[in-house]
């Protein structure tokens, strides 16, 4: 799968379904330092270095640990949302639940603002990491923080039980 601009001829909605992959595809794997998209798109500076960082963090890194990683990039984030999303996503894709939780507890705490994609993207996570639990608290406080959850926020909620 390639991002928008190796599809040109793709419909909208395919199209922005690609590029939204392919933005989310940073680092194979963990001991990788490559900051290109699966199509070799080179990702924003800035997202790439602080990926990379959490990822160095290990499993369960603390809030501050995280914080001091993308409190630069905060401000950026409320501007740009999706910068937030590629790395939440980046995080699910890599396993790290604990470290996506602290990003997003972190961009709270900050008043950064955040959607649907990026509480869906942590429960993804912990879909992933196999948490269930923390991943039906997150669905049921999403509310609290008006975020409505969608389809895709009860199944990923579902599949980690």
């Amino acid at each position: 799968l390639a991002c928008w601009k190796c599809r040109p001829g793709a419909p909208g909605a395919a199209r922005r379904r690609a590029a939204s992959y392919c933005r989310a595809q940073t680092v194979d794997n963990k001991n990788n330092n490559n900051n290109k998209s699966s199509c070799g798109r080179q990702l924003p500076q800035g997202v790439a270095d602080e990926l990379q960082q959490l990822l160095n963090l290990g499993e369960s890194p603390s809030q501050n640990e995280v914080f001091e990683i993308i409190r630069v990039e905060l401000d950026h984030w409320n501007a740009y949302p999706r910068r937030a999303t590629v790395v939440l996503i980046s995080l699910a894709r890599h396993q790290l639940p604990d470290t996506a939780r602290s990003v997003l507890a972190v961009m709270l705490a900050r008043s950064v603002e955040t959607n649907l994609f990026h509480h869906n993207a942590v429960i993804t996570a912990f879909e992933k990491g196999g948490q269930w639990q923390p991943a039906l608290s997150l669905l049921s406080s999403m509310p609290d923080v008006r975020v409505i959850p969608n389809e895709i926020s009860c199944n990923a909620a579902i599949s980690a039980c």
